[in-house]
């Protein structure tokens, strides 16, 4: 989820047999199929437009998801994270890679943010929904799916707002 321009699935797909990249927006997908995205076709990967809730298919169980800076986008996280763990078998992980907007260190930020993005929603400058997540509440919100967060840090140097997520899918 949130593949944009494909760097990612272009990366990993020499060590999977199969990577399904979604991104909401057409123009990523456009890009990400394109000769733009530096790498020849390749069966292991298919792009496709579709939300984050709608990236996963009923049937299908996924050995992993990532989602790639998008949480904070999304109007309801819990739901989606409920999704994801129907998606993922036991065993299985969700990687997440999220600005986290209210972790702690990021209390300037965090309120010029709480002033500033209001008005550029205002003026469609920015996305209709922007949650400030905490490190500490987004990785409960995705133990409480049912997952163990087996590794989880900031990066660069540990601080926020880019928080990664590795979490195991309980049994």
């Amino acid at each position: 989820m949130g593949c944009g321009t494909g760097p990612t699935a272009i990366r990993l797909r020499p060590h999977v047999s199969a990577f399904e990249a979604t991104d909401i927006s057409p123009a990523m997908i456009d890009i990400a199929q394109g000769p733009q995205a530096g790498a020849a076709p390749d069966h292991r990967v298919t792009f496709r437009v579709a939300s984050a809730p709608d990236s996963f298919a009923d049937d299908t169980s996924y050995d992993a998801v990532f989602a790639h800076s998008l949480l904070h986008l999304i109007p309801d996280p819990e739901a989606l994270f409920a999704r994801v763990a129907k998606a993922v078998p036991a065993g299985g992980y969700f990687i997440s890679k999220t600005p986290c907007l209210g972790a702690r260190g990021m209390a300037l930020q965090g309120a010029a943010m709480r002033v500033m993005i209001p008005l550029m929603q205002l003026t469609g400058k920015a996305p209709p929904v922007i949650r400030f997540f905490s490190t500490e509440g987004l990785e409960a919100a995705i133990a409480r799916a049912g997952f163990e967060v087996v590794e989880a840090g900031s990066f660069p140097g540990g601080k926020p707002p880019s928080h990664y997520i590795v979490a195991r899918r309980s049994s």
